[in-house]
């Protein structure tokens, strides 16, 4: 008896953006072979667990972060964070394109052409409201030196995107951005908040772990392409 293959489920927003059939299949302990693969160019896999296998390439290790904020904390205020309601600038931009420098969209090749259109769309629909409800900006001297979208969820808030100028590191700029998250969670009612990054970013790493986040879960995501465009020199 021939065994049923596994469904995937097209991502329409990808799949329109790309410009070929993009899908998405989690699998919990099952074989990449057992995928029903023949309607997609490129399937996303998730997966709990490391997954040996030839004809995939795990691009993100993703690490979720999480913080339980509490109410007796200290709030603490900047006034050089505020919030940015106001046009894309090019050193948010400049910042929000180093935030995705550890992207499977940046470090797959045949996706890397388009990161930069896609991590600017990115901070363009956070700024508009469609995909993040908060832009706090750390500005000194009318240059962004550092900043963080936010947005309430079922539960919790998630931090979309973060980042701090490479000149202006170690200045505590990143945590400051942090508090004044904390803050927001606290006003809206909120008690957690949670971040993603990649598990080969150390330096984010250590630096959620600084400011007090755990360990929330590590998932892998593999990129299978199919063959003809794997034989093709570009999308």
């Amino acid at each position: 008896m021939k065994e049923s293959l596994l469904s995937v489920k097209r991502l329409n927003w990808d799949s329109n953006f790309f410009k070929i059939e993009v899908g998405q299949i989690h699998l919990k302990n099952q074989k990449i072979s057992s995928i029903d693969e023949k309607d997609f160019d490129l399937i996303y896999i998730h997966s709990n667990t490391l997954i040996e296998d030839k004809e995939s390439i795990c691009y993100d290790k993703k690490i979720t972060f999480s913080k339980v904020v509490s109410a007796h904390q200290k709030k603490i205020t900047h006034s050089l964070i505020k919030k940015h309601t106001g046009l894309l600038k090019n050193s948010l931009l400049k910042l929000a394109l180093d935030s995705g420098k550890y992207s499977r969209f940046k470090t797959d090749p045949k996706l890397s052409p388009y990161f930069i259109r896609l991590y600017t769309l990115w901070i363009q629909n956070s700024l508009n409201g469609s995909i993040a409800d908060h832009v706090f900006i750390y500005e000194k001297e009318n240059e962004i030196l550092g900043f963080v979208t936010l947005r309430k969820k079922d539960g919790f808030h998630q931090i979309g995107l973060i980042a701090t100028s490479s000149s202006h590191r170690g200045l505590g700029i990143g945590s400051l951005l942090l508090q004044k998250v904390d803050n927001i969670v606290l006003s809206e009612g909120g008690s957690e908040v949670r971040v993603v990054t990649q598990l080969d970013n150390q330096l984010a790493c250590n630096f959620y772990k600084k400011n007090d986040y755990k360990e929330y879960n590590t998932e892998y995501i593999y990129h299978l392409w199919s063959k003809t465009i794997l034989s093709s020199p570009s999308l």
